[in-house]
């Protein structure tokens, strides 16, 4: 039904749009009652943002991100990753949006008992390093980020690096 309606006010995206996608056809959807514009023409308009900004990337070595990430995943689960699932599912059936989230489908399969304690942490942080990797590449297509190769926490190195960037760009408007 939602397909057809997309199909008649934005065949391009309707082209684009998997059939099965109710995510994206919902927004292309969103996009036109709210705009009047197909979404192709939608993402065709540029809009100058009215704010002067800095785009940092602190980048880290990729053993050094897996590390962090390994031990973040430790971390979560020690202080109660697991009991919040427990906790949540009480109240909602597990299928909703947010149960789309980095490890909570993988708990709730280890919690019904269809994959081991082993098996679900060396899945979320399988899944974790990937989506990181992900992010990686997508910020590599951002040509106004300034990159930052940083190994170790440092708790004023934003202030630092603006501080450094403004002056050489003249200033924040």
């Amino acid at each position: 039904m939602i397909r057809n309606e997309l199909v008649s006010v934005d065949p391009q995206s309707a082209e684009r749009i998997h059939p099965n996608d109710a995510q994206r056809t919902i927004r292309a959807l969103e996009v036109w009652y709210g705009t009047k514009k197909t979404l192709t023409e939608w993402h065709a308009t540029t809009v100058v943002s009215p704010y002067s900004y800095l785009y940092f990337i602190l980048n880290r070595s990729r053993e050094n991100l897996y590390e962090r990430i390994n031990n973040r995943v430790d971390a979560m689960i020690a202080e109660g990753w697991i009991e919040e699932v427990k906790n949540l599912l009480k109240k909602y059936t597990g299928h909703e949006k947010a149960f789309e989230s980095l490890g909570y489908r993988t708990i709730i399969k280890h919690l019904h008992g269809e994959i081991s304690y082993d098996d679900m942490l060396h899945t979320i942080k399988r899944d974790t390093r990937h989506f990181a990797r992900r992010q990686l590449i997508w910020f590599r297509k951002v040509e106004e980020a300034i990159w930052y190769d940083c190994e170790e926490n440092n708790d004023d190195l934003i202030e630092k690096l603006t501080y450094a960037q403004c002056n050489e760009r003249g200033g924040l408007r």
